[in-house]
């Protein structure tokens, strides 16, 4: 057993190193895009580069060459969506991702209701 502590926001789990969230996100809780929400659609940009990226920004990075969204990407790189949220904004910002907003659904009241009355009556 060694005596020396683990480096500051770093571990050992399970014999793998494990990096804490809060470094990778460089602290931040929060995402500067308001915009990304978790059905939100990524795409690298053709072209983009992985120079100057964090491991885990390498790896979105690399998902995104197909549309995926950012739940997707959070559950392939196992990562709290929060994280992957953060990432994803600083590679938008950096003109490496691009977003494709999906619209939200609207359900009419009345289909609403009648959703409501077949499963009350199941």
């Amino acid at each position: 057993m060694s005596a020396e502590p683990p480096s500051k926001g770093h571990g050992r789990t399970g014999g793998h190193d494990v990096v804490r969230p809060f470094v990778m996100t460089g602290g931040r809780t929060r995402a500067d895009r308001r915009d990304l929400r978790i059905e939100t659609m990524l795409t690298a940009v053709p072209g983009a580069t992985t120079s100057g990226l964090s491991a885990e920004q390498v790896k979105l990075l690399r998902l995104c060459q197909a549309p995926i969204s950012i739940a997707e990407a959070s559950a392939e790189l196992g990562l709290v969506i929060g994280v992957t949220t953060i990432l994803a904004a600083d590679l938008v910002s950096e003109g490496r991702l691009e977003v494709h907003q999906t619209d939200p659904v609207e359900i009419e009241l009345d289909v609403l209701s009648r959703m409501i009355d077949a499963v009350r009556a199941l």
